[in-house]
């Protein structure tokens, strides 16, 4: 991915956090979103077609929905002191 790939990436995001009373607000529950995902999806679609038109981007928008696992990760945290 290039920079500007993920500048558009950002865009996306942020126009779809804006606008998510928008795409979201008709919903009383999570079941209620997804017993209406096509039309949840075809919002997410529009808003994200919108944004990267508005840059200058016609590439194919398309939205996924699925289950992805990542890798559970341990660090430690260290405790810094004031000098």
């Amino acid at each position: 991915d290039s920079e500007r790939d993920q500048a558009l990436k950002l865009l996306v995001r942020d126009a779809v956090t804006a606008r998510s009373e928008e795409i979201f607000g008709t919903y009383d529950a999570i079941d209620d979103v997804l017993a209406d995902m096509p039309a949840v999806q075809d919002k997410l679609c529009a808003v994200a077609r919108e944004t990267l038109d508005a840059n200058g981007c016609d590439l194919p928008v398309t939205a996924v929905w699925g289950r992805e696992s990542y890798p559970t990760r341990a660090c430690r945290l260290r405790r810094h002191t004031r000098r």
